[in-house]
């Protein structure tokens, strides 16, 4: 149930979602994260706070954490830790590099002192951070007709898993021999005493590759699966974002079209749905409307339906 008053669903603007920004600004704090952690690891000074325990560690410590890590206060060893971890990634990194192309590590550690530029190439790229995912999670539960939202599991017996039209958990999905691609997000929309609920698995993609392509199959092999569910209270998503999706490589029938219309082409039923996540939250109103229709009676969902009405053309 919208907990919203109609003004204020007036009121409310589903932003776009822009990965390419998003993505520049992860970059660019990776990078200033990089460069201090080169600071504190080449630079003598520092290393004294690093192995004492005992000695208050300098404020530029506490001030990356906060910066870096978390905002969520801690103790000194849990800076320290973090920090080590770091300083050793980067040292090991350092280390291949001189390895890989014949160089001392002294030349390396004096040539990162007078010009960080060479630090560059040991910069983590956004996209194998996963970040596309938690970004698209964050976005998803400040939606107002969404709630219990999570950010599921990948892995493990706690994850969620679809087969043949079941949720099940990792471990019921090995026994039962099947090998398919995790739930990443849940969340539910509750009316009355009912609730229905979302299973959604999210795909960023930009370009096509092997890697890509193996993406791309575990989203189709995902909705075939929910296809299958009989619980009328349930609906699954395959969220894939990037251009990879748009591409017009997809055969069917006699033309080609885009992937994500191939999927829709192929997997779209009353339970399941290929879309983005800028597509989404106006899909999720869609669904809720045609549940609250099928569960309630029109007084019961007047004011309800007018909300979804409202928020839909904000979206």
């Amino acid at each position: 149930m919208i907990l919203l008053s109609i003004e204020e669903c007036k009121k409310f603007n589903i932003e776009v979602l822009d990965y390419d920004s998003k993505e520049i600004e992860i970059r660019e704090n990776n990078k200033n994260m990089l460069f201090s952690v080169s600071n504190f690891l080449l630079d003598k000074k520092y290393q004294k706070y690093l192995n004492d325990l005992s000695a208050d560690i300098p404020y530029i410590f506490v001030d990356f954490y906060k910066t870096y890590i978390s905002e969520k206060p801690v103790s000194k060893q849990k800076v320290l830790s973090s920090i080590k971890k770091e300083c050793h990634c980067l040292d090991v990194k350092l280390n291949n590099f001189c390895k890989k192309w014949g160089y001392e590590r002294d030349y390396i550690n004096n040539e990162i002192k007078n010009n960080n530029i060479l630090l560059l190439s040991f910069v983590k790229e956004p996209s194998k951070q996963t970040f596309h995912q938690h970004f698209a999670a964050k976005w998803l539960e400040k939606l107002p007709f969404i709630e219990d939202f999570k950010e599921l599991l990948a892995g493990g017996n706690a994850a969620l898993h679809i087969v043949e039209g079941q949720v099940v958990n990792g471990l019921e999905e090995r026994k039962q021999n099947y090998s398919c691609k995790s739930i990443d997000f849940f969340w539910k929309y509750t009316f009355g005493k009912k609730e229905l609920c979302f299973y959604a698995t999210h795909k960023y993609t930009k370009e096509s590759g092997g890697s890509q392509d193996h993406q791309y199959n575990e989203v189709q092999n995902f909705l075939k699966e929910a296809m299958c569910c009989t619980d009328k209270n349930k609906f699954f998503f395959g969220i894939t974002d990037g251009p990879y999706y748009n591409l017009r490589e997809a055969s069917f029938k006699d033309y080609r079209i885009s992937k994500m219309d191939y999927m829709n082409k192929e997997y779209q039923s009353d339970k399941t749905k290929a879309t983005t996540i800028n597509i989404v939250a106006k899909d999720t109103i869609d669904i809720i409307e045609k549940w609250l229709k099928r569960n309630f009676s029109e007084n019961e969902i007047k004011t309800e339906l007018e909300k979804l009405n409202i928020l839909r053309n904000n979206c």
